[in-house]
């Protein structure tokens, strides 16, 4: 992804444009094939980040040397209800929005006819 932000700036180079952007391609495809395949609706794990280029090294030769704990079943309730309150929020102002439109857009019409 930082490939296609940087795609024009300076020391970037074509070859590295078009490695981020078929890496991005090939993201998009696994994702839609992980949701239509129905293991996509599975939470991910974050994984550790190596803290230092030595470890990062030592890790790549052995394997990821800190284990993953997945979160508590409690913490995924509410990381869930708190994802649905903010898609329920966006919703509500997308609404709200839509009828502040329909209202202006009302009102210039019945202005318009009125004056006929």
């Amino acid at each position: 992804m930082g490939g296609i932000q940087n795609a024009y700036r300076e020391g970037y180079t074509t070859p590295h444009t078009k490695e981020s952007i078929t890496a991005n391609l090939q993201l998009k495809a696994l994702i839609e094939h992980l949701v239509s395949s129905g293991i996509g609706a599975l939470p991910l794990l974050p994984l550790p980040l190596p803290s230092s280029s030595a470890e990062n090294a030592s890790t790549e030769l052995h394997g990821s040397t800190e284990q993953v704990v997945p979160p508590s079943e409690a913490q995924m309730l509410v990381d869930q209800q708190r994802a649905i309150e903010v898609a329920f929020e966006r919703l509500r102002r997308a609404r709200e929005s839509a009828g502040v439109v329909a209202n202006l857009v009302g009102g210039a019409e019945g202005k318009g006819q009125g004056g006929k």
